[in-house]
């Protein structure tokens, strides 16, 4: 359901948790867990927003202390000039406590409300009604079964240089980047004799829905492994149709960020066998299996290279980054420089300044 809606309606709906934009429950798997969406009118209940729940949080806490110091005022008119001090002194406190147990549900669908009636709904956050199913999902309702199937779909790459190539390095981009504009992080290097192609993840989303900004990403928690799986036969198919150019004698996969995570799995788990493989703010995916992967990602000449000002990558990070990866007896080079979260275009040609001159 779009458009604004009653106030009454809205905090009628919140006082008994429903979702206040179509009275659809359950909202909650548990006392204080929330789900993601209104199983009803799919509505997110944290609308894109970071840091959305500190609203809840401060709902929920000015009405637990509103109800203790209201409790107090009122107990010592009733009760004075002798007022309990003993039950004041222990009583409030565990109340101050409690409350906010108790009111914690009510507190989110509370500000939930308050926030639609400021902001309500749009198209693009709530399906209609036709659409919506019933307004009640309960727990009588059977679950769906799954079924899969693989389709044909298109994708695009970009490419720097490579006129005359003897070299080809693949560029993966981070969460949120486009292939276009990421690979001209590698102009410097993209001469001649080195094509750089950069493969665009196949998800899309809104990176900012008030501009519709897109962005892309290589995979999401929701079945990761398929997508896994997905982004590495595609990048396989690209690597197929840029290696069928005469003349290429060296790869070489380079990851920025999120990218990181891609190039590794697809260097452990794809066709590819690059002669380096370089990593740009990022590094090994926690998941993946040494023990089992080592060998293929041993081909490669790894390289980790992070800003000592990453903000994203404490020196606590590159700290367990290191002794995991000596741990499982992986060869590996870690290179530092004076820079954030970025490709320094400086460092890059000196990385490429190592590759053979036929690449130059």
């Amino acid at each position: 359901m779009t458009g604004r809606l009653p106030a009454l309606t809205l905090f009628g709906r919140a006082v008994r948790r429903r979702c206040p934009n179509c009275g659809g429950r359950p909202l909650f798997r548990s006392w204080v867990k929330m789900v993601p969406r209104c199983p009803s009118c799919g509505l997110e209940l944290n609308r894109e927003e970071s840091g959305y729940s500190l609203g809840g949080f401060w709902l929920n806490m000015l009405f637990a202390e509103g109800t203790t110091a209201v409790l107090f005022i009122i107990t010592l008119l009733v009760t004075w000039p002798d007022p309990p001090w003993t039950l004041l002194q222990y009583g409030l406190p565990s109340l101050a406590l409690l409350t906010p147990v108790l009111f914690y549900p009510f507190s989110k669908t509370l500000f939930l409300a308050l926030d639609l009636a400021v902001r309500p709904a749009s198209r693009e956050e709530a399906r209609t009604p036709d659409s919506a199913g019933p307004p009640a999902m309960t727990a009588s309702v059977p679950s769906p079964r799954e079924a899969r199937i693989t389709v044909p779909r298109s994708a695009r790459y970009y490419a720097l240089g490579g006129d005359r190539a003897r070299e080809a390095w693949f560029g993966l981009h981070g969460f949120g980047q486009l292939a276009a504009p990421f690979v001209q992080s590698f102009a410097p290097v993209a001469t001649p004799g080195r094509l750089v192609v950069a493969p665009e993840a196949l998800n899309y989303y809104y990176t900012d829905p008030k501009t519709r900004k897109v962005g892309a990403t290589w995979m999401t928690s929701e079945d990761r492994l398929t997508q896994i799986a997905d982004y590495v036969r595609y990048l396989d198919l690209v690597a197929d149709e840029v290696l069928t150019r005469p003349g290429i004698e060296r790869v070489e996969v380079h990851g920025f960020s999120q990218g990181c995570a891609t190039a590794v799995r697809w260097v452990a788990l794809g066709r590819v066998r690059p002669a380096r493989l370089v990593l740009w703010g990022g590094g090994v995916p926690p998941d993946l299996d040494l023990t089992r992967h080592g060998e293929a990602l041993s081909r490669a000449d790894l390289t980790l290279i992070i800003g000592d000002r990453d903000e994203y990558i404490t020196e606590k990070l590159v700290q367990a980054e290191a002794e995991r990866l000596e741990a499982s007896g992986l060869r590996y080079t870690l290179r530092r420089f004076q820079g954030g979260h970025v490709i320094p275009w400086p460092i890059l040609e000196e990385v490429a300044g190592a590759a053979p001159k036929a690449a130059r």
